[in-house]
């Protein structure tokens, strides 16, 4: 079953975001990626759950309109070879990127990232910051300009346990 993304916030939990408890999400809008980057930011990574995305998303960053890492990301994340356009993130913290960080059995694929300026610390990637335990990435590009001042930069990933990583360079 494929249900639109919807965030609810639960009351009395401090802002924690919970998301209706079934096992495809799509995307297609700004609102919804940002709606379910602020869940799994919230600690809902989503395990064994997968996100769809169905369309090209623009979210027009800017030093005033900046994307805030996915952190902790366990599920699977579609792109589809659709289209994420003009990320922008400048950030002193670890683990910058798209997704700042997936792990577990987390999977991310089929990403296309264009226009991007990504600035970061430790561990910053265009499509995710750390790899962690088994997750990994595939069939990714990212198009833009990374700077890390702690580590190396990488277009797709600062890499850690991804070895099962496929890459697509341009």
């Amino acid at each position: 079953m494929t249900v639109t993304l919807e965030i609810t916030t639960e009351v009395g939990t401090k802002g924690k975001s919970s998301l209706n408890k079934v096992k495809n999400y799509t995307i297609s809008t700004p609102a919804q990626i940002k709606q379910f980057a602020t869940a799994v930011n919230a600690g809902n990574a989503l395990e064994g759950e997968t996100i769809i995305q169905l369309a090209d998303i623009n979210l027009n960053g800017s030093e005033n309109n900046q994307w805030t890492p996915i952190n902790g990301f366990k599920g699977n994340f579609t792109g589809n070879k659709n289209t994420i356009k003009n990320v922008y993130i400048d950030s002193n913290e670890n683990e910058t990127g798209f997704f700042g960080s997936i792990t577990g059995t987390g999977s991310v694929k089929e990403i296309e990232l264009e226009n991007v300026t990504i600035k970061g610390k430790v561990n910053t990637g265009g499509i995710v910051g750390d790899i962690r335990v088994n997750a990994y990435v595939s069939y990714c590009y990212s198009i833009g300009n990374i700077e890390a001042t702690g580590n190396i930069s990488r277009n797709i990933t600062m890499w850690r346990n991804c070895s099962r990583s496929l890459w697509k360079y341009l």
